[in-house]
């Protein structure tokens, strides 16, 4: 299997998520009048979707060492198929909330494979480039998926979209049944579950980068949970603009992606966190000042690209330098990693929520707080050289 064809189907395995969480994100308000409930209620079901994540990667990780990573995969799309068209056909909110929970675990236990299979063919700054052109790819999801809703939304109900999301769910389990090899499975299969979370959580120099992407990702989840109000209820602004908008985002992930995947030839991939992580800061610092001075939605929605913006280099060098501790019981490894920033991402979703006051203030107070903490996480640097060899 080449290594293009290998990070198309990486990226694609992970695009379920984002394409889960972003499709329907200008549907939101209809589905807000069809269950005859609140946009907040609404709002809950992106939280919902992922602590289930969470928890599908924690059972999936150790999974997948013991039986195999493409089992898993298989396995964990199923799942998250069938329990799109239950959603599609879901006649209360609490049937969609539950379903989303499920269908969550299913993608969990897909996406927990992908770090883990990165890891069986690179480590270090090549591990970096290589989660980047996944992270490359995979960002076109964000920006595909609000535009993709929008236009169905012009010519069909919201249910629609979940059935589109079926569709897709179907053809990666297609591609990686024909494309992705069996892989090794490990020796230590008589190892519980709580011994391989054992041996993880016992690399203590791994740890601190759990928390560190835990809380600089959240940047985004918190904003994708509030998306649909930021921009629709309190700017205005109409299904396709917003879509529009929201595309932007991942335009500025990709550039900057493409700018640290530049840099990793020449420096190293935590110094290039560590500068990716004071950029978020800075933006979401801006968001906070603008919220305060009530900008109109043109200044206010360039720090939000900006701080969004900066996961396209803090994601895949957090990614690489984190999985690169471990040499076997990665899908644990990965379990652990992934399900801690999907735990993270969804209180802190989830608190805004809570906070719902008709204002920005819930979503910058909760940007600040989960920025400041990545930065304040992050480890130090200050005895390694940030220059690297080219071909290191």
């Amino acid at each position: 299997m080449s290594q293009k064809t290998f990070v198309i189907l990486m990226a694609m395995i992970i695009g379920v998520s984002p394409f889960a969480v972003d499709t329907y994100l200008p549907a939101m308000p209809y589905m807000a009048e069809y269950f005859n409930v609140g946009p907040d209620e609404i709002a809950t079901t992106i939280s919902f979707y992922i602590f289930g994540m969470a928890i599908g990667q924690l059972i999936g990780g150790p999974l997948a060492d013991r039986f195999g990573k493409k089992r898993m995969i298989i396995l964990g799309l199923s799942i998250y198929s069938v329990t799109t068209l239950i959603i599609a056909q879901a006649d209360s909110l609490l049937t969609v909330q539950i379903m989303r929970v499920v269908q969550a675990i299913g993608g969990g236990f897909s996406v927990v494979c992908v770090p883990a299979l990165i890891r069986e063919r690179a480590t270090g700054n090549q591990a970096a480039k290589m989660f980047a052109l996944v992270t490359l790819i995979l960002v076109g999801a964000p920006a595909l998926a609000p535009s993709i809703g929008a236009l169905i939304l012009l010519v069909a109900d919201w249910q629609v979209i979940f059935y589109a999301l079926f569709g897709y769910g179907m053809l990666v389990i297609l591609l990686t049944v024909l494309k992705l090899p069996n892989d090794t499975i490990e020796h230590h299969q008589t190892l519980s579950v709580i011994e391989r979370y054992r041996f993880v959580l016992h690399n203590k120099p791994a740890l601190r980068y759990i928390g560190v992407q835990g809380f600089s990702q959240s940047v985004m989840m918190i904003f994708i949970t509030n998306a649909s109000f930021v921009y629709q209820q309190y700017f205005g602004l109409d299904d396709q603009v917003f879509a529009l908008v929201f595309a932007a985002n991942v335009v500025a992930m990709a550039v900057i992606n493409r700018v640290n995947n530049y840099l990793l030839s020449t420096y190293m991939a935590n110094f290039l966190l560590k500068w990716a992580l004071r950029f978020q800061f800075l933006f979401v610092a801006l968001f906070v000042l603008f919220t305060y001075l009530d900008a109109p939605v043109e200044i206010q929605a360039i720090s939000v690209i900006c701080m969004i913006g900066s996961l396209g280099a803090s994601m895949p060098n957090c990614n690489a330098i984190y999985i690169s501790h471990f040499k076997e019981h990665t899908g644990s490894a990965s379990a652990l990693f992934g399900a801690n920033q999907f735990f993270i991402s969804s209180i802190t979703g989830w608190l805004t929520t809570v906070f719902y006051d008709g204002s920005l203030w819930p979503v910058a107070g909760m940007l600040m707080f989960v920025t400041i903490a990545a930065n304040l996480i992050m480890p130090s640097i200050k005895h390694e050289s940030p220059l690297i060899r080219s071909n290191q």
